[in-house]
Formats: C-alpha cells, structure tokens, sequence
C-alpha cells in the first residue's frame, strides 16, 4: 500500500500531478495510424446524405460519412476502404462495382434550360437531367418514371 502524505497523494507526487495514462485503446487511435482494408458490399444511403455499406462477409456494416460516398448512389455494389473510427469500422467509397438504379420516379420540371426530374426517393438528393426529346403533352409538375441511361462519373 502507498503511503499518503498529509493530502491524501501518494508521496513523492506533486499537487494537480496525474498518473500517466495508459495507451490509447486501438479503437480510440486516429484512423490515419492504422492500415486501411478494403471490402465489398451493398451502399444503403440515409436521407441525410450518409451510408452504409452492408458487407459481403459476415462482418458488421460500415459507416461512411457523406463528404465520402463519392459518386455511389443507394444500392450499389461498392467498394469501400474501412478503417477503425471512434464508434466502430468508417469507410470510404472508392469503386462502384455495379450500379443498381436503372429506373427513376420523380416529379418532371421542364425549364428554359432542358427537363429535369426531382426524385421522390430522398436518399436520391440530385434533380436527374432528361436527355432527348419529352413526349408530346409533357409538362412541369407531372409525376414521370424514366428509365436510367448514364451516371454520374468525375468529370462531371
């Protein structure tokens, strides 16, 4: 047992001294200090705009903040690299495997500019440009489903 001086401190320690602390639980460490691992599984995006991706394996899904879901839309087939964050396993999108939205519902908007379609799915935050001509009798407001011919890419 340590003997206490006058304060209740263990001798030899000075007032407002701590203990060292012990090293920091590897869950609790920076995800830039540890090695990142890469996995696959299928991107189920939240209104808010974050995800995740629930993985092939057994293992537990992946959270993925929505500064990183890149250009992965609801229901992709992804790639995502994982790393330990502060509440369990934190990915980054980094290859669209295979795309999973090939029809879209939403409300038409027809402007000087071209037609667009607003999706009445919210985890689908983007108005969608129509490309081609719109059938006859067309007009903004119309509730329209279309059929899916090109995805969003990095240049844009």
């Amino acid at each position: 047992m340590a003997r206490r001086g006058n304060h209740g401190r263990p001798r030899g320690t000075a007032r407002g001294a701590r203990a060292p602390r012990p090293p920091a639980h590897p869950a609790r460490r920076p995800a830039t200090a540890r090695a990142h691992a890469k996995t696959e599984g299928r991107l189920s995006l939240n209104a808010r705009g974050f995800g995740f991706v629930i993985t092939d394996d057994a293992g537990p899904d992946v959270f993925v903040p929505a500064q990183r879901i890149g250009l992965a839309l609801h229901g992709d087939r992804v790639v995502v690299e994982v790393a330990h964050g502060p509440k369990g396993l934190e990915g980054e999108i980094v290859e669209v495997l295979e795309r999973a939205l090939h029809h879209l519902g939403g409300q038409l908007r027809i402007v000087a500019e071209g037609a667009w379609i607003e999706p009445n799915d919210e985890r689908l935050p983007m108005s969608v440009r129509v490309e081609g001509a719109l059938p006859a009798g067309a007009r903004s407001g119309q509730g329209v489903l279309a059929r899916v011919t090109g995805y969003p890419d990095a240049a844009g």
